[in-house]
């Protein structure tokens, strides 16, 4: 009986603990700053993709020896160096093309890279109509880890040889800093690549207009928009900064709206007002600077 009473206790002390088991706390609010910090990496994210992308594809053509390469191959690599330390399989029957950066290395730039990124191709040059399917699996590129699938497109040339027109899209992309923060989104942009051939040194400029939304890692709903184009520099991104040089968007965080000047040089400084007209700078140095 002495035990039979002691089981029946001992069962229910476990219900009870059970039952007043607290749960997981929720996500801790992100600071104002901290928000707009989450929200700018991910320009920074998909600026340094589109590098490596235009990087390694350019290769394709030194490579592929299917015959299908003509004159549609870029002239010159603006994106040369970036993510260089990967290991590159190429299936030329299957058309796809896979950097394998291991359990980490460093680039020329001195920026640790991680993971694989699987890339689908339909032509192995760029001419227009050519598609890829860009594949992130733990992708890691310096303090961050990026999940997720980008489809980029090669436009119709804009009039003018020395312009080239990318379509991107992407949806369920995830940025995953620390162990838990992540960050999700999708969206789309357009990409114009002017290429100033005649410059001495030979220079190259990226016009984007984008529209993303999505989730911070506290549950917060954002969406941003840029109108005018951000621009970004060859002379920036060839020193391994992934940010843009000169433009400004808007954006929104659950009901709060927000404005970014961009003006800065080479670097991951920016300028922040508020819908109350408040300003302050924000410095992303810190997450993407060697």
């Amino acid at each position: 009986m002495k035990t039979a009473n002691t089981t029946a206790l001992a069962c229910l002390c476990l219900l009870v603990m059970a039952c007043t088991k607290e749960a997981d706390p929720p996500p801790t609010t992100l600071t104002e700053e901290a928000s707009i910090r989450e929200i700018a990496q991910i320009e920074v994210v998909l600026h340094e993709l589109e590098g490596l992308y235009f990087n390694h594809t350019y290769q394709l053509y030194l490579k592929d020896e299917s015959g299908r390469i003509d004159s549609h191959r870029p002239e010159y690599n603006h994106f040369a160096e970036i993510g260089d330390c990967a290991n590159l399989d190429l299936n030329t029957d299957q058309n796809t093309l896979s950097l394998d950066f291991g359990e980490g290395c460093e680039d020329n730039f001195g920026q640790t890279r991680s993971g694989k990124i699987s890339i689908d191709y339909t032509y192995a040059d760029d001419r227009t109509g050519n598609k890829a399917t860009i594949s992130l699996k733990d992708y890691g590129f310096q303090k961050l880890l990026v999940d997720g699938e980008i489809q980029l497109e090669r436009m119709a040339d804009s009039p003018g040889a020395d312009l080239k027109n990318y379509a991107l899209s992407f949806t369920d992309m995830v940025i995953t800093q620390g162990t838990t923060n992540q960050t999700a989104f999708s969206g789309n942009r357009t990409l114009v690549l002017t290429d100033f051939e005649n410059a001495t040194p030979r220079t190259a400029t990226l016009n984007v207009i984008q529209s993303i939304s999505g989730t911070l890692s506290d549950g917060s709903s954002f969406s941003k928009n840029t109108s005018n184009g951000l621009i970004f520099l060859s002379q920036c991104w060839s020193a391994g900064t992934y940010f843009p040089n000169q433009g400004s968007e808007s954006f929104r965080i659950n009901n709060q709206s927000y404005s970014i000047d961009i003006n800065s040089g080479c670097s991951y400084i920016f300028n922040v007002t508020t819908d109350s007209e408040e300003r302050f700078e924000v410095n992303l140095s810190n997450s993407f600077s060697n």
